[in-house]
């Protein structure tokens, strides 16, 4: 009997050890989730991303700053940054003369972060004419801190590709948006014939922004329309549109050869035109001052 008894007991002690290792998952001790190498992968880029990205703004007549639209980093020689955006965000044409007007003043990045926060001087470099599809911008700024940049594909944009972006859409801070390129030729005739369509929300102030390939790693887009959807009373876009970055390349290519002949400029290089505390400007043409303020247009 004692015997019996005995086994009982041991058979009872094996049950519960049982029972508690079976329980012990439930109660926080099972390792954590693996990261797949992909996952990791794009982790990465969208935190590079984040930090490459700036808030534009402009100093209005009463020394405050009033919020344009998006800028991303994409080229760093030393502490000097080359951001991208887009030309309707800085400058208009003058299409009398076929020629690019930068909107006069002191333009202003800031990339929104808790621990950068500061508003940092920055030049217009090179603007393009809109009238001939050319909606892209290259910003100048010295920066303390090293940023990191978001390389440029030297591929476009393919159907399907997903793709990531960070911008300010309402002036709301910067925002990780993740979509898919929906369109890379529109039907001919349209107005969109040079641009890619991307599925992604924006709203005003999105524009400049980098639409940046999660395959590619690279910048593939610089994102300049969007059209339908409202949120609120403010416009917030449910189709975006963007220059592909071939059209990107065509106009910088030019700006660095001194060929863009509708943009007046001695060389793009920083050495040659700006001074350390970026206060002489590349384009000192003060002439119309039709810039579109993003931050009550639509972008």
């Amino acid at each position: 009997m004692l015997v019996v008894l005995l086994c009982m007991v041991a058979f009872m002690a094996g049950s519960m050890n049982n029972r508690l290792v079976v329980q012990q998952p439930i109660y926080g001790y099972a390792p954590p989730p693996s990261i797949s190498e992909s996952e990791e992968s794009l982790a990465q880029l969208e935190n590079d991303a984040i930090n490459a990205t700036a808030l534009l703004y402009f100093e209005n007549k009463s020394g405050g700053m009033d919020f344009y639209c998006t800028a991303t980093a994409f080229e760093r020689v030393g502490h000097y940054y080359k951001f991208l955006t887009a030309a309707h965000c800085v400058s208009s044409d003058d299409t009398v003369n076929k020629m690019v007007r930068i909107k006069p003043g002191k333009w202003y990045i800031n990339f929104d972060m808790p621990n950068n926060n500061e508003f940092h001087r920055a030049n217009v470099l090179a603007a393009g004419y809109m009238s001939d599809g050319d909606d892209v911008a290259v910003l100048g700024a010295y920066l303390d801190d090293f940023n990191p940049i978001i390389n440029l594909s030297q591929e476009d944009a393919v159907i399907g590709e997903r793709i990531i972006n960070i911008a300010g859409p309402r002036d709301l801070g910067k925002q990780l948006i993740r979509g898919n390129i929906s369109q890379v030729t529109p039907g001919r005739g349209s107005f969109l014939s040079d641009r890619i369509m991307i599925q992604i929300h924006s709203g005003g102030g999105s524009s400049g922004s980098a639409i940046i390939s999660q395959n590619k790693k690279a910048i593939v887009g610089v994102l300049v329309a969007g059209f339908g959807g409202f949120f609120q009373m403010e416009p917030f876009y449910d189709v975006t549109v963007a220059v592909p970055i071939g059209k990107f390349h065509r106009f910088w290519a030019a700006i660095k050869a001194n060929n863009y002949e509708h943009f007046n400029f001695e060389s793009y290089e920083p050495t040659n035109q700006l001074s350390k505390d970026m206060d002489t400007p590349v384009d000192s043409d003060t002439g119309t001052d039709a810039g579109v303020d993003c931050s009550n247009s639509d972008k």
